[in-house]
């Protein structure tokens, strides 16, 4: 856009030389230079037409253009005036001065106002960059957060579904122990019809229950243990003529540590044996208890880590570490199925030595 207007503005500079050159130019030779300026129409009409497109592209520009056209359409009709087209050439010159001059200040002006909108748009876009990176950060914490949600919903159904098995497996040993309530009922009668063949352990239990009965008024839910307690040792009475026998296999607790190991346990007469395996020479234990003198704990205080723990407590044996064994069954029937032969067998034993005393 620049090089239209120079061009035009050069043409109309030199016209103005030509008449200041030579003001006396004579009308002869007035044809012979308007001769010359009509060669340069082309280039004028050309520049007409460059005018025009510049006229699209700037609408401010538009009217300097548009006035610039008027005054060279001016100076072809005006030929015959050579003073008026003096007049006209500095006039156009002083516009084209002035509209390069308003021209530059306004393409500057542009020039500033884009570098402006530029630099406002760079720091948006470094903003929306910053924002874009955040969301981003965002939605990678809710993916993780999903993640760690989805996994804590299945990690609770698996609960659920365990808890479920659970209560399932409590409700099959409530069964069995209203079972055990029954069986121990029809036991204790039938202790009641046979009391005359254990007098001594008949009188026993009548102690027991008369400190249960007391024990009662105190606490009541002591005296149901006791009477409870009382059942079982009047059970032992009626099968004290009948040897107590269990095995199996049981964690049993080791007494230099905290750890639980498997053996193969063997509850016979007035013994306790166990073994590594329950294929293992039974002539040869890994260890041998008499229960003459053994009390058992079937909800001691506290449970070494494993569950369906009971602790047998042997009066007989003085070495601190060898009077406690700590066993873990593998269900709480289990528990109550050894802790019950283990009572059998040692009031069996103590009916003996009692019996063989008399």
């Amino acid at each position: 856009m620049e090089g239209l207007l120079a061009a035009v503005r050069q043409l109309l500079v030199e016209a103005a030389i030509i008449y200041e050159d030579d003001p006396e130019l004579s009308l002869d030779q007035i044809p012979e230079k308007l001769t010359e300026l009509t060669e340069q129409l082309p280039e004028m009409r050309s520049a007409k037409r460059m005018v025009g497109r510049m006229r699209m592209e700037n609408s401010e520009q538009l009217s300097i253009i548009e006035e610039q056209k008027e005054q060279i359409e001016s100076l072809q009709r005006e030929f015959e005036g050579l003073n008026e087209i003096q007049s006209d050439y500095e006039l156009q010159i002083a516009n084209l001065e002035q509209a390069k001059a308003l021209q530059a200040l306004t393409l500057e002006r542009e020039f500033m106002s884009q570098q402006e909108q530029s630099r406002g748009l760079l720091e948006e876009n470094r903003f929306l960059q910053n924002d874009i990176t955040n969301l981003q950060r965002q939605l990678e914490e809710s993916k993780r957060t999903i993640s760690q949600l989805q996994q804590d919903d299945a990690r609770m159904k698996r609960e659920v579904e365990a808890h479920k098995v659970r209560i399932s497996t409590l409700e099959g040993h409530l069964r069995k122990l209203n079972s055990s309530v029954m069986d121990m009922k029809r036991e204790r009668k039938a202790t009641e019809q046979n009391e005359v063949l254990a007098k001594q352990e008949a009188e026993e239990t009548r102690r027991l229950l008369e400190d249960a009965e007391e024990e009662r008024k105190r606490n009541e839910l002591m005296a149901k243990q006791l009477n409870k307690e009382a059942m079982i040792q009047n059970k032992l009475t009626t099968v004290a003529t009948q040897e107590a026998f269990k095995e199996g296999w049981i964690l049993k607790k080791s007494q230099s540590g905290p750890k639980f190991q498997k053996r193969w346990l063997v509850v016979k007469g007035n013994s306790m044996q166990y073994y590594k395996s329950d294929t293992d020479d039974k002539t040869k234990p890994q260890g041998t208890y008499f229960i003459e003198q053994m009390r058992c704990y079937r909800n001691p205080e506290t449970t070494y880590g494993e569950i369906n723990v009971f602790e047998l407590h042997f009066d007989n044996i003085t070495d601190k570490k060898k009077k406690v064994v700590v066993l873990s069954a593998a269900s709480e029937d289990e528990k109550k199925s050894w802790c019950k032969t283990i009572q059998s067998a040692a009031a069996q034993s103590a009916t003996r030595k009692a019996t063989g005393a008399n």
